[in-house]
């Protein structure tokens, strides 16, 4: 992994620490578009955080931004999953639960595969939707995929799930118990049948979608039992 990355070299007249530096200072004050390095051109901790005598525009920002292609974005995820299993190994865990689930993200209306969906803060505005997945033990982001945002909650969430079993059974253990918690947009039978294919434990919320009958059968059931002593 680490001769991959030192393979993918991006150019700039910035070193890709500094520009690294200089966008995690924009995430932690609040800054959600490359505009927004302007309002951070002048203070003083930015600029020795980021190791910077002047801060670039967000024009050079975005030049640098465009160069990670997917052999870049593949490096960039070994590395995340890296930092990950590090951790896991430290803590000695044996049980792993990753949590599925999508995310609106608002964009601007040129922005390049943006579409207008289901995005409950700006009905009318493109967005993206990613699925991601984050463990539960440590909070970790394991996983990510970008989708438009004209998709389903649980739209290839099969691949995108299959995909982090054999990277999670390889890079931590073959033997490390998984256990996925989804909630009810990710209820279908393609990825039922892949959890159960792969051994893997899941908590997914049940819809009570007509065809299931659930609705009936709860109306129609007089007596309930715990599912284990004391609950």
């Amino acid at each position: 992994m680490r001769e991959n990355l030192h393979d993918v070299q991006l150019r700039g007249d910035y070193s890709g620490v500094v520009l690294v530096r200089l966008i995690l200072a924009m995430l932690w004050v609040g800054g959600r578009r490359l505009r927004h390095v302007r309002f951070l051109s002048r203070d003083p901790m930015v600029k020795r955080f980021a190791g910077l005598l002047a801060v670039p525009d967000e024009r050079t920002l975005s030049r640098w931004l465009k160069q990670f292609n997917q052999r870049a974005l593949g490096c960039l995820r070994s590395l995340n999953l890296s930092l990950v299993v590090d951790r896991i190994r430290a803590l000695g865990l044996r049980r792993l639960t990753p949590d599925l689930d999508g995310s609106v993200v608002s964009t601007g209306l040129r922005v390049a595969w943006a579409q207008r969906g289901f995005n409950p803060h700006h009905r009318k505005v493109p967005s993206y939707y990613p699925i991601l997945a984050h463990l539960a033990q440590t909070g970790q982001i394991i996983g990510l995929k970008n989708r438009p945002g004209n998709v389903h909650d649980g739209a290839r969430a099969e691949g995108f799930a299959r995909a982090l079993i054999c990277d999670l059974r390889r890079s931590a253990s073959p033997r490390v118990k998984l256990e996925f918690r989804c909630d009810g947009a990710f209820f279908h039978g393609s990825l039922l049948h892949l959890l159960e294919r792969y051994r893997c434990e899941y908590a997914i919320k049940v819809p009570m979608w007509r065809w299931l009958g659930v609705k009936e059968r709860i109306q129609t059931r007089m007596r309930w039992e715990p599912v284990a002593p004391g609950i």
